[in-house]
């Protein structure tokens, strides 16, 4: 027979049994016996079948690594055997006996069993009508020279972008692409402040190329031409 770790304080008012080498989990078979601990055998019982019928939980307190706890909010109805695999377990080993004093053995196979269920998915129709989102402006649709500004470009990475470029690359850019536009908006203003340097644009001259005798660069009469346009009076 074999001893108990324990033995009753009244062995006449108790009653024990023992199972060995029970093909059960050590580590549930622990906690469950820990949570039973200390019960009545009536609520124990109602506590166990709760257990297996999965309203009530086992508290894993010690070998709690991996266990799960939480619902993965999974919707059973809707799950599908996506991977299921049997692989072969050790074999587990006993005898059988035969006649004439033989012994042969009697060996059980056991499998390992994996499955996987996921969700499957519902199609979805397609709306017919789709909202058109709303784009963004642009800083600069594009320059004439052929570079494309996307709206990742900001304001300080095209300054940068200028003031690498050569002078006369600028002037060149200025005189070709800008000037048509900055013109005609300043020539009001000339007119009003220099007459004949408007007289000179309305005929198509170059701004800032006047006949030297009659004006400077700037388009204003110089002392010498005042003086021949007095003396052609006289």
């Amino acid at each position: 027979m074999v001893r108990y770790s324990l033995d009753p304080e009244n062995p006449t008012k108790s009653c024990k049994s023992r199972g060995s080498n029970l093909r059960v989990h050590f580590k549930n078979t622990r906690e469950t016996a820990q949570a039973i601990k200390g019960m009545h055998i009536r609520k124990a019982t109602k506590y166990l079948k709760d257990v297996t019928l999965k309203k009530q939980c086992v508290p894993f307190r010690r070998y709690n690594g991996g266990v799960g706890r939480c619902a993965q909010g999974l919707d059973v109805d809707s799950l599908v055997i996506e991977h299921i695999q049997v692989n072969k377990a050790p074999k587990m080993r006993r005898r059988t006996y035969r006649a004439h004093g033989r012994i042969n053995p009697y060996m059980s196979s056991p499998c390992h069993i994996e499955m996987i269920l996921t969700e499957k998915e519902q199609i979805v129709p397609k709306p017919e009508e789709e909202v058109a989102q709303k784009k963004k402006p642009a800083l600069a649709s594009r320059l004439r020279t052929g570079l494309r500004l996307s709206t990742s470009v900001s304001l300080p990475s095209v300054a940068v972008w200028f003031s690498s470029l050569d002078p006369h690359v600028l002037l060149w850019i200025f005189k070709k692409f800008l000037e048509p536009y900055i013109y005609p908006l300043i020539s009001p203003v000339v007119s009003r402040i220099w007459p004949k340097k408007a007289v000179q644009e309305s005929n198509g001259k170059n701004i800032g190329k006047v006949d030297c005798k009659g004006a400077d660069t700037n388009g204003l009469p110089t002392k010498g031409a005042t003086e021949i346009s007095d003396k052609k009076k006289d």
